[in-house]
């Protein structure tokens, strides 16, 4: 089994991997802080072994994103303080902070006091209602919108004086439409 540590920030996480019996390092990597990082994450700790935890400092404010794609990828995921983790960064051999060590300072607390002695991370019934609730109408309105800037495209090649004095935006009023509408059936 193994432990990947996460140092995580609004750009980037940096990842760091560790055997979860002797603590010695088994790989690193940095992600970008977006849906694809994420799934390069958990196709990269896959590769690394079959059984992992990931060990993700818990600052929700910047984790909150990758925390919710992992469980979503059926991954297991503990939260660490950050207090927790530093006295496993000053026994690095390192000098110094970066986010590499940051990301083996994490994962390595959690191999030091054991995975249980940490909080699971999960997403509770309500929050995935929500989050799905908010997937469909960003899908919805993303619908609407390739949809008005077909019209306009239309528009622009059948009546170019109406597209013109339509205003941005405008396509979501009702009135817009009827006058639209009138003006293609004359």
């Amino acid at each position: 089994m193994i432990v990947i540590g996460t140092d995580t920030h609004k750009r980037t996480h940096a990842l760091g991997a560790v055997d979860a019996g002797t603590g010695r390092v088994r790989g690193g990597r940095e992600i970008t802080a977006d849906e694809a990082g994420h799934l390069a994450a958990v196709r990269w700790a896959r590769e690394l072994d079959d059984e992992r935890v990931w060990a993700i400092e818990d600052c929700r404010h910047v984790s909150r994103r990758l925390e919710q794609a992992l469980i979503a990828a059926g991954e297991r995921v503990v939260r660490v303080a950050p207090h927790r983790m530093g006295a496993s960064r000053r026994g690095e051999r390192t000098p110094g902070k970066s986010d590499e060590i940051d990301a083996l300072a994490i994962a390595r607390a959690v191999v030091k006091d054991g995975v249980d002695a940490f909080p699971a991370a999960y997403l509770d019934e309500r929050a995935m209602q929500i989050r799905l609730l908010s997937d469909h109408r960003s899908d919805l309105v993303a619908d609407r919108t390739r949809m008005q800037n077909r019209v306009r495209w239309h528009l622009l090649a059948l009546c170019p004086d109406l597209e013109a004095s339509l205003k941005p935006r405008s396509l979501d009023r009702s009135g817009q439409l009827d006058r639209i509408d009138r003006r293609c059936e004359a």
